[in-house]
């Protein structure tokens, strides 16, 4: 009996810790991260990051010559995405004419999700979605 209320009590104690404002505890006894608003900032600043890394490195390639260089592989692919609640299927560059005669595979592209982190990932989606188009526009005549 004696274990159950001493678990109780251990359990409200944390739930207060978490629920309550910081001012009342000092900051080693509740941290931000407890609540989860610290960690919902970290999460944002380090995909921040990440991505302005991304599009750095993807301003330096060339989509034309990336098609050629896979081709070149023996590596027939589209670059697509999948967009809102229902995951539509979408391919830049292409419509939906050109893609009912098909014959490649997709990619999927990484950084599309719903969520936007920040300026740096709205850049990298506006990037990554002309890449996009490009390359598919010029690896299309190779898929058929």
């Amino acid at each position: 009996m004696k274990v159950i209320i001493v678990s109780i009590v251990a359990l409200l104690f944390v739930q207060a810790c978490v629920a309550t404002p910081n001012s009342i505890f000092p900051d080693d006894q509740c941290n931000d991260n407890a609540s989860g608003h610290a960690s919902v900032e970290a999460i944002k600043h380090n995909r921040e990051a990440l991505y302005a890394k991304k599009l750095k490195k993807l301003k330096k390639r060339k989509p034309k010559k990336d098609v050629y260089s896979a081709i070149a592989r023996g590596h027939y692919y589209l670059m697509s995405y999948r967009s809102g609640r229902r995951g539509v299927h979408k391919v830049p560059g292409l419509t939906k004419d050109q893609l009912d005669s098909n014959h490649c595979k997709y990619r999927i592209i990484a950084g599309l999700e719903d969520t936007i982190y920040g300026e740096n990932h709205l850049k990298y989606r506006i990037a990554i979605r002309r890449y996009a188009s490009i390359f598919n526009k010029n690896m299309f005549p190779h898929c058929n």
